[in-house]
C-alpha cells in the first residue's frame, strides 16, 4: 500500500529537479489512479440506495468534464 499523494509529490519534485520525463509519467499515472479512487468513492456514495443500477463507467461518462475516455 502506498500514499498516492506523497508519491505524486515525490515524482513531481524529481521531475522539477532533473527534468526526467519518466518521473513526470509516473506522477501522472499515480494522479490518474488517485482521481479514479476519488471518483469511485463518489460513485459508491451516490449509488448505494439505487443498488448500483448504473455501472461505474456509465456513471463516469455521464459526468461531463470529469474524465474523457477518448
Amino acid at each position: 500500500m502506498i500514499n498516492l499523494r506523497e508519491v505524486i509529490l515525490m515524482h513531481r519534485v524529481r521531475y522539477s529537479d532533473s527534468g526526467d520525463m519518466s518521473s513526470l509519467e509516473k506522477a501522472l499515472g499515480c494522479l490518474e489512479r488517485y482521481f479514479f479512487l476519488c471518483a469511485f468513492c463518489s460513485y459508491v456514495s451516490e449509488n448505494t440506495r439505487s443498488h448500483f443500477r448504473v455501472s461505474f463507467s456509465e456513471w463516469l461518462k455521464g459526468r461531463p468534464g470529469e474524465y474523457s475516455y477518448e
